[in-house]
Protein backbone atom coordinates (compact mmCIF):
# COMPACT_ATOMS: atom_id res chain seq x y z
CA UNK A 1 0.00 0.00 0.00
CA UNK A 2 1.25 3.63 -0.71
CA UNK A 3 0.57 6.53 1.06
CA UNK A 4 -0.45 9.02 -1.40
CA UNK A 5 -1.05 12.73 -0.12
CA UNK A 6 -3.81 14.35 -1.45
CA UNK A 7 -2.49 17.34 -3.86
CA UNK A 8 -2.82 20.21 -3.25
CA UNK A 9 -4.56 22.69 -6.07
CA UNK A 10 -2.28 25.73 -6.48
CA UNK A 11 -4.04 29.15 -7.10
CA UNK A 12 -3.92 30.15 -10.49
CA UNK A 13 -1.82 32.91 -11.31
CA UNK A 14 -4.81 35.51 -12.36
CA UNK A 15 -6.38 34.49 -8.72
CA UNK A 16 -3.37 35.26 -6.71
CA UNK A 17 -3.78 38.99 -8.71
CA UNK A 18 -7.29 38.71 -7.10
CA UNK A 19 -6.30 38.35 -3.38
CA UNK A 20 -3.34 41.36 -3.92
CA UNK A 21 -5.86 43.49 -5.48
CA UNK A 22 -8.12 42.88 -2.63
CA UNK A 23 -5.40 42.94 -0.22
CA UNK A 24 -4.73 46.37 -1.27
CA UNK A 25 -7.73 47.62 -1.22
CA UNK A 26 -8.63 46.39 2.08
CA UNK A 27 -5.78 47.55 3.31
CA UNK A 28 -6.03 51.28 2.05
CA UNK A 29 -3.39 50.94 -0.16
CA UNK A 30 -5.43 51.39 -3.11
CA UNK A 31 -8.26 53.51 -2.24
CA UNK A 32 -12.03 53.65 -3.06
CA UNK A 33 -12.83 55.47 -6.13
CA UNK A 34 -9.07 55.42 -7.49
CA UNK A 35 -7.57 54.60 -10.20
CA UNK A 36 -5.12 52.05 -10.49
CA UNK A 37 -2.24 51.59 -12.20
CA UNK A 38 -2.40 51.43 -15.99
CA UNK A 39 -2.44 47.86 -17.69
CA UNK A 40 1.15 48.08 -18.37
CA UNK A 41 2.41 48.81 -15.11
CA UNK A 42 0.45 45.71 -13.21
CA UNK A 43 1.48 43.53 -15.88
CA UNK A 44 5.08 44.53 -15.03
CA UNK A 45 4.47 44.66 -11.47
CA UNK A 46 2.67 41.29 -11.55
CA UNK A 47 5.11 39.74 -14.39
CA UNK A 48 2.20 38.35 -16.32
CA UNK A 49 0.75 38.89 -19.91
CA UNK A 50 -2.51 41.03 -20.80
CA UNK A 51 -4.29 37.99 -21.15
CA UNK A 52 -4.03 37.09 -17.58
CA UNK A 53 -4.28 40.63 -16.01
CA UNK A 54 -7.84 40.62 -17.57
CA UNK A 55 -8.93 37.28 -15.97
CA UNK A 56 -8.07 38.55 -12.68
CA UNK A 57 -10.37 41.92 -13.14
CA UNK A 58 -12.93 39.85 -14.89
CA UNK A 59 -12.74 38.17 -11.34
CA UNK A 60 -12.78 41.11 -9.35
CA UNK A 61 -15.69 42.45 -11.30
CA UNK A 62 -17.69 38.75 -10.81
CA UNK A 63 -16.95 39.31 -7.04
CA UNK A 64 -18.35 42.99 -7.19
CA UNK A 65 -15.09 44.58 -6.09
CA UNK A 66 -15.60 47.90 -7.64
CA UNK A 67 -15.83 48.58 -10.93
CA UNK A 68 -12.56 46.50 -12.05
CA UNK A 69 -11.24 47.34 -15.36
CA UNK A 70 -7.49 47.58 -17.14
CA UNK A 71 -6.66 50.69 -18.69
CA UNK A 72 -3.70 50.86 -20.79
Amino acid sequence: MTDKKPEKKETPVYGKIVDDVRSRIESGQWKEGQKLPGERELCNLYGVARGTLKAAFSELQKAEIGRASCRE
